[in-house]
C-alpha cells in the first residue's frame, strides 16, 4: 500500500506487489498450486485439503508511470516511416543542357510515416469524438506536422474494469503523414494542387481539429 500527499490530504492506493531487485517491474500475473498432504487447518482455502501451495508470480513493466506522478493519460507512439512513388508527367521537365522536353514519366517519391499513438488509463471513450473525425486531415499543426499533412485513419480501444467498478481506457489512435498534403495530385505541368468537387466546392478530404483526439 501507498500513500500520496494531495492539496486535500492524503490518499491510499493498493499497487502491484513489486519485484524485490527491480523496482519498475510489477506482479502482472500469478499462479497457485495446491501441494503436500491433506489435515492442513486454517483460514486459506487450500489448507483445508492441501498442507502447502506453490505459487508462481510473473513480474513485468509497465507502459507508463506507477508513482502517482506525471499527467494522465500517460502516451506512448510508435512510427513506421515509408512513402509511396507517384508519377510525374514527363512533358513538364525538360533537360537543361538542350531544352528538350522529356518523352516519358517520371516518378517522384513521396515520403509517409505512419503514427500508431496508445494512451493509457483515460476516464472515457469519446467515441463520438472519434467517430466524427476519422478520414479527416488535420486544420491545425497536430503532432509539428503541417496542416492536411496528418490524417487520422481509426481507433482501437479496450478498458479494464477494477473490482470497485472503476473503469478506466487504453486507446490506440492511428494517424497517416504525408509530406505533400492528402488530397493533393499533380497536374499535368508537373505542380501538386487539391482538386474540389464541382457541386460543393469541397476538397477530397475534409479538415478538423485533431488536437481533440489526445486531450
Amino acid at each position: 500500500m501507498e500513500t500520496i500527499a494531495a492539496s486535500w490530504g492524503t490518499i491510499e492506493r493498493i499497487v502491484p506487489l513489486r519485484h524485490p531487485d527491480y523496482a519498475a517491474m510489477l506482479a502482472t500475473d500469478i499462479r497457485i498450486e495446491a501441494m503436500g498432504g491433506a489435515g492442513g487447518t486454517g483460514p486459506s482455502v487450500f489448507s483445508n485439503t492441501f498442507s502447502h501451495a506453490l505459487v508462481d508470480v510473473t513480474f513485468s513493466t509497465s507502459p507508463f508511470a506507477t508513482d502517482g506522478t506525471g499527467d494522465q493519460p500517460y502516451m506512448s507512439t510508435e512510427l513506421r516511416y515509408g512513402g509511396q512513388f507517384h508519377s510525374l508527367p514527363g512533358a513538364a521537365f525538360k533537360f537543361p543542357s538542350d531544352n528538350r522536353r522529356v518523352e516519358t514519366d517520371l516518378g517522384i517519391w513521396v515520403p509517409e510515416v505512419g503514427y500508431s499513438i496508445t494512451t493509457y488509463l483515460n476516464p472515457d471513450l469519446d467515441d463520438d469524438l472519434a467517430a466524427s473525425l476519422v478520414g479527416k486531415v488535420n486544420s491545425a499543426v497536430f503532432l509539428g506536422r503541417p496542416v492536411k499533412t496528418m490524417r487520422f485513419d481509426g481507433l482501437n480501444a479496450s478498458f479494464a474494469q477494477t473490482v470497485t467498478m472503476q473503469t478506466t481506457f487504453q486507446k490506440q489512435f492511428s494517424f497517416s503523414y504525408r509530406a505533400i498534403p492528402w488530397g493533393q495530385r499533380l497536374r499535368p505541368d508537373g505542380n501538386w494542387e487539391a482538386p474540389v468537387n464541382i457541386v460543393s466546392g469541397d476538397e477530397a478530404y475534409l479538415s478538423a481539429d485533431l488536437n481533440l483526439l489526445l486531450r
